[in-house]
């Protein structure tokens, strides 16, 4: 904003995540936050409303933010790194039991309780050889109770762990037959950067429950896995997948075109086509 002010040079406000129209960082209603943000607005108008250009992590942020300053606005997804998994393309999944990993931090706005219902019911139902892990979650306590709550009686069937290297993450994401995302729901936009690694990996992803927006497309997008938003229908798709495993017959999502749609070099693609039309302009 200083820079276009004095030299008239084009920028482009890029946004990682929101701020003064997130839906997330004041989910408790704080009334000094919500004062504060109305007097911090002020400021984001005006310095937003001399960009060149909008981007965003996703659309509902980069829409949010066009709205405020009616600047036009593209979402630049965070992408992945397929050359983050060539080391690791040679890891097959476990075959001695069926493993499900949810990888990164939990939040509270984050209902993971209908996954864990759904899980529990498989366990009660089918006694499987599984293991659903939470590598890190030793980090948050309060997350590590809740968890621990929640899954009260079936200890033998998760597990939870500090951080571990980044290169121990791959080879879990790998080796994982499901990797378990759980969408904000009532949230637009809140996409974790985790869902691209995800589908780096090449394993098949499961959302429950979905946000309906966001979440949702980027999965259906790549073609990288499924979705549900109730205990039923996860619990039916964790004892197809079981079978599957049993059977021998369980299979990785594989890259394909669509997944590249969300790599990183891909959205530098987009990127600098918005580069060319400022300059064009």
């Amino acid at each position: 904003y200083i820079l276009c002010k004095k030299y008239k040079t084009p920028w482009i406000a890029d946004y990682r995540d929101a701020w003064t129209t997130s839906t997330i960082n004041n989910v408790n209603g704080n009334i000094i936050f919500s004062l504060l943000n109305r007097y911090l607005k002020l400021f984001e108008k005006r310095w937003t409303k001399t960009a060149s250009y909008i981007t965003a992590s996703s659309e509902p942020i980069g829409k949010s933010i066009e709205n405020l300053s009616k600047i036009k606005s593209m979402a630049i997804y965070n992408g992945f790194e397929p050359e983050e998994f060539l080391k690791y393309k040679d890891i097959k999944k476990h075959e001695d039991h069926f493993q499900i990993a949810y990888i990164g931090t939990l939040y509270n706005g984050q209902n993971i309780s209908i996954f864990l219902e759904a899980y529990k019911r498989f366990v009660d139902n089918i006694k499987p050889k599984s293991k659903l892990l939470f590598p890190g979650l030793d980090l948050d306590e309060n997350q590590k109770k809740r968890i621990s709550l929640l899954m009260d009686g079936y200890e033998d069937y998760y597990q939870t762990s500090l951080r571990i290297p980044k290169s121990e993450i791959f080879k879990i994401e790998k080796q994982s037959h499901l990797l378990l995302h759980v969408a904000w729901k009532g949230h637009s936009g809140i996409i974790a950067s985790k869902i691209y690694e995800y589908i780096g990996s090449g394993s098949k992803i499961i959302i429950v429950p979905g946000d309906n927006n966001s979440i949702d497309k980027i999965v259906n997008t790549s073609k990288s896995g499924v979705i549900f938003n109730d205990i039923e229908s996860t619990f039916d798709f964790l004892c197809e997948e079981y079978n599957s495993f049993k059977g021998g017959i369980a299979k990785n999502y594989n890259i394909n075109n669509n997944s590249f749609l969300f790599s990183r070099e891909n959205q530098t693609k987009k990127l600098s086509q918005i580069l060319d039309e400022i300059l064009l302009n």
